[in-house]
């Protein structure tokens, strides 16, 4: 199974994961920072995954002064990322920001991701791996 995970804004982190045959691999096979949404076509034609997983946008009135006159663009991308999975019949998953800071990769994962990683990888990797996780798929030692 591979998953498209998009931690979303001006710029968007995204990851390539995938779970092996073997129930418990899980495995970063790409990721970058994009601008926006552009890029995910790219992506989604290169690696085809079966599910997109992002980190879903709410407006929390305590951050609503803060977003005042701003052109909400976390809510613009993943109404893009929305528009493009339904476009292709790929299922999207969109996961609350608690989730993702929840989660802690291993560090072998981590370490996959390698060095220059923005904390935008990192947070779509770990949506991808809280989907895991949440699907029942552990990762084996």
């Amino acid at each position: 199974m591979k998953i498209l995970a998009i931690d979303p804004g001006e710029t968007t982190g995204v990851a390539v994961c995938e779970i092996g045959d073997t129930m418990g691999t899980f495995r970063v096979i790409d990721h970058k920072s994009i601008s926006l949404w552009r890029g995910i076509d790219f992506l989604l034609d290169v690696h085809h995954p079966d599910v997109i997983v992002a980190e879903l946008f709410r407006l929390y009135p305590q951050c609503a002064k803060a977003q005042s006159f701003s052109s909400m663009v976390a809510s613009r991308v993943i109404g893009a990322v929305e528009y493009i999975a339904e476009k292709r019949g790929i299922t999207l998953v969109e996961q609350s920001a608690a989730v993702g800071t929840k989660i802690h990769l291993p560090k072998h994962i981590f370490s996959e991701i390698g060095k220059g990683k923005t904390p935008h990888e990192v947070d779509a990797t770990k949506h991808a791996y809280a989907y895991c996780l949440g699907k029942g798929i552990k990762e084996q030692p």
